[in-house]
């Protein structure tokens, strides 16, 4: 897949890998959120039903676990979308000129020198891709 395809696609890698990596990762840490959040809802609860001797507002106890847990959940939402967008984006900047390289590699192995790799300038791999593209050139030449 040539570099024009790639970005037209958008996707570094198949969609379905690239979005499962981003659900499962996002999943997770917000996931990890909630059950935090839903810890200390339980913890509360639970002390609100053992004072029932000591004198307490019961009710403003009630009240503060279920914002808690309103916020829980308005928190698991947040951190799942951006942690999801920053994954898709992570895996495009560092992954993406990986497997690039890898793809121009594989058409020099079967001597298809006419492609050359694009990678953004500020990549880390940027200059890597330059060399390539002269080797690339040079066995076009020689041939």
């Amino acid at each position: 897949m040539s570099a024009k395809s790639r970005k037209t696609l958008g996707f570094i890698s198949h969609p379905k890998i690239q979005f499962k990596y981003a659900f499962l990762n996002s999943l997770f840490v917000s996931g990890v959120i909630l059950l935090s959040n839903l810890m200390v809802v339980y913890r509360l609860r639970s002390y609100a039903d053992n004072q029932s001797d000591i004198e307490m507002d019961t009710a403003l106890l009630y009240n503060i676990t279920d914002f808690t847990m309103q916020m829980g959940f308005l928190t698991f939402l947040v951190s799942f979308f951006i942690t999801f967008f920053s994954t898709i984006v992570i895996t495009h900047r560092f992954v993406g000129p990986f497997i690039a390289i890898n793809r121009y590699v594989d058409n020099l192995i079967q001597s298809k020198y006419d492609e050359k790799i694009n990678l953004r300038t500020s990549d880390e791999m940027h200059e890597i891709a330059g060399k390539l593209n002269t080797l690339g050139d040079r066995l076009s030449a020689s041939k």
